[in-house]
């Protein structure tokens, strides 16, 4: 299970990160300082459970937990780590496993783990594969379903979704749109570019043993190298 660490006290990191260590089958996969790091780095990573302080300079952890439940984005399990028992309510209105006070308790760690792992375990068998995304842009939120996406491609910071409708701009990495579209529904062929399978309607050899597809809003979508042969048996 990969953990993420989010704290801003010095001490408060240390003695979660030896609580993670002391669990074998704990992963941490990073520690960061307040809310603002950790909303950036989930747009490029993903983990299973997040332990969380609540008050923390600059965007808090509540704050943070509300911006990406906003945006559509995939909210890992969360463990809160806080001093302070008032955000008790709140946070259980995020659908918390647990609410630790501090300093952490190793008995009350272990404890808040066994309920994460009983979490996660019975939500394998559903699907973790978004079914659609939301775009907050100018006090406005746009609602992008999953199954009307033709393609997406890399532009700096942003993905440029490709729909029936047309493209949407968000802010994500290519490999954070991986983690959250279905494989079997889905390809990356290219370092730029992820296609829906379903929307390809040609592909064509490129010299140099690339190759370009081309899809319902009739775009040809450049294949890496290293990609074709895969895109190609998938394809039938």
């Amino acid at each position: 299970m990969r953990v993420l660490i989010v704290e801003d006290e010095p001490m408060g990191r240390a003695s979660l990160r030896a609580l993670v260590e002391g669990q074998q089958d704990l992963e941490l996969a990073g520690e960061l300082e307040n809310g603002d790091q950790a909303d950036e780095w989930l747009n490029h990573h993903s983990v299973d459970l997040m332990l969380l302080d609540i008050h923390m300079p600059g965007m808090s952890g509540l704050d943070l937990l509300d911006k990406m439940r906003k945006q559509g984005r995939p909210v890992p399990a969360v463990i809160f780590t806080t001093a302070f028992d008032r955000y008790a309510i709140q946070a259980f209105d995020f659908e918390a496993v647990d609410y630790l006070l501090k300093p952490v308790d190793e008995d009350r760690f272990v404890q808040a783990i066994d309920r994460a792992r009983q979490r996660l375990g019975a939500s394998d068998s559903k699907s973790k594969w978004v079914k659609r995304l939301s775009i907050h842009r100018e006090g406005r939120v746009e609602i992008i379903e999953v199954d009307r996406i033709l393609w997406v491609e890399a532009a700096d910071q942003y993905v440029r979704i490709h729909t029936e409708s047309g493209p949407h701009l968000m802010r994500a990495s290519m490999g954070r749109m991986e983690e959250v579209l279905n494989p079997n529904e889905f390809m990356r062929v290219h370092r730029s570019a992820i296609v829906a399978l379903a929307a390809v309607r040609a592909m064509e050899s490129r010299p140099g043993g690339t190759a370009q597809v081309l899809v319902d809003d009739q775009t040809w979508v450049p294949v890496s190298r290293s990609r074709a042969s895969h895109l190609r048996k998938r394809l039938g």
